[in-house]
């Protein structure tokens, strides 16, 4: 659609948007104060209007992101905050306090931006954020997938709804062109902010617009591209709930996030839901965001399938290994993620992948210390556990599974191994009073999101 056809989104277009991906309030909004997310931040003020008769200011909250990364970039956030006090939105501002890196710039800040995403959401118990992709940014994404090699899943693109832990990524807005919401800004007298790093060719998001306008002149306009990576939602779905089924028969995942893969009944399916199979297991145990990049699933595929499997391999945080005619998959120490300091009564979240919870009884474990940690059991940990003899043997797992295990430590004293059924003998009182869940961002078993009715 040119500018000059452009038409505001209306308000009915997107209730049936959000009808149709079951969006329910309170909800967040990623605001950088661009033009796209502007709009859906309009647009979201609008259906909550409609479908509350009160009230509905409960119901959404603004997220602007400050990486730092630029001059301006604490004034533009302070503009967006502007914009939405007169709209009468709230709104709070997420600060990258952190060191930056010196390279990978681009995807350190998605990462930490949907970090900071995530945790504003769940201290505020909203269950769905809101991002503001559009059609010109879905034909980006398959491009740069395409250009990257990238299979059924890299060339589904982003889907409308998608899920990390117990957040809920919608993207209401990926059919309507950026034209039109310019056009629905217009309409409502309400300024945006314009990006200067989005005519910047060093990053290459902004070489495939200009690809992409050499394509529409060819004959190959945005929605087409849209379309191709709809065709290709599908055939990931079929995918998915093959891979589903494999899953269920070649793979155990245990509590303490260790998994056990049936090499035979893997290489016995079609490649590419093996595959999946392996991406999923892989991103699970080693907490991480995106799944590795097909050029080296494939090589651990041929690795896995090969008879007898033999040595070991590494991938995206995790060690593999052959054990006892299957394959463990751990996670590599090295990557495991800083320790989680928790005080009685406190929860939170360790190595990205385990839920953990005190109860206030453990108070009287601190010895004068004001917090527990927790980290994995290590060498010394397990020197501890030896000079005990208390455990209870975990499945006859290898040592390097036993290291990678998250401990309740006090101090240098390791005082419970959950998953290991191991308690310090001053320290029973851990048994009733420690809460440790496995739950990966990704989940190895999972039903597609292809509509809103499953829901956190």
């Amino acid at each position: 659609m040119t500018p000059e056809t452009a038409q505001p989104v209306t308000t009915e277009y997107f209730q049936t948007a959000m009808a149709a991906l079951d969006v329910q309030p309170p909800v967040a909004v990623a605001v950088s104060g661009g033009a796209d997310s502007m709009a859906l931040l309009l647009l979201c003020r609008d259906w909550l209007r409609r479908s509350s008769d009160s009230g509905w200011a409960d119901g959404l909250l603004a997220l602007t992101v400050d990486h730092g990364l630029r001059r301006n970039s604490a004034a533009e956030a302070q503009r967006v905050a502007g914009w939405c006090a007169d709209l009468g939105i709230a709104h709070r501002i997420l600060q990258w306090a952190d060191d930056k890196p010196t390279s990978s710039i681009q995807a350190a800040a998605r990462q930490k931006r949907y970090a900071l995403l995530e945790a504003a959401c769940a201290e505020r118990g909203i269950g769905d954020l809101l991002l503001a992709h559009q059609r010109e940014d879905q034909a980006e994404t398959l491009l740069l997938n395409l250009m990257r090699g990238s299979g059924v899943h890299g060339l589904a693109a982003m889907q409308p709804l998608s899920k990390r832990g117990k957040l809920r990524f919608v993207r209401p807005l990926l059919d309507v062109p950026k034209s039109d919401l310019y056009a629905t800004l217009r309409a409502a007298g309400q300024d945006w902010i314009e990006d200067p790093s989005n005519h910047d060719s060093h990053y290459a998001r902004v070489r495939m617009r200009t690809l992409y306008r050499h394509l529409r002149d060819e004959g190959m306009p945005p929605e087409r591209l849209t379309a191709t990576a709809a065709h290709m939602q599908r055939a990931r779905a079929a995918i998915d709930h093959y891979t589903d089924e494999l899953l269920s028969k070649a793979a155990i995942v245990g509590d303490a996030g260790v998994a056990w893969l049936d090499p035979a009944r893997l290489s016995a399916a079609p490649e590419e839901v093996g595959l999946r199979a392996i991406a999923r297991l892989i991103t699970a145990i080693g907490a991480q965001r995106y799944t590795p990049r097909l050029s080296r699933l494939e090589s651990l595929y041929q690795w896995l399938c090969a008879q007898p499997v033999t040595g070991g391999k590494t991938l995206s945080g995790c060690q593999l290994m052959p054990h006892k005619g299957r394959i463990l998959i751990l996670r590599e120490m090295a990557s495991i993620g800083p320790d989680l300091r928790l005080a009685p009564g406190q929860s939170g979240r360790w190595d990205a992948r385990f839920d953990v919870a005190l109860g206030r009884e453990t108070a009287s474990l601190c010895a004068g210390q004001a917090y527990f940690s927790v980290r994995a059991v290590g060498e010394v940990g397990l020197q501890q556990i030896r000079a005990m003899q208390t455990a209870r043997p975990a499945a006859n797992l290898p040592v390097a599974a036993l290291r990678v295990m998250p401990g309740i430590w006090r101090g240098d004293a390791l005082l419970a191994v959950p998953d290991l059924c191991y308690r310090h003998p001053a320290a029973a009182i851990l048994q009733r009073a420690v809460t440790l869940d496995f739950a990966p961002r990704h989940p190895v078993f999972c039903k597609p999101l292809n509509n809103g009715n499953d829901r956190a």
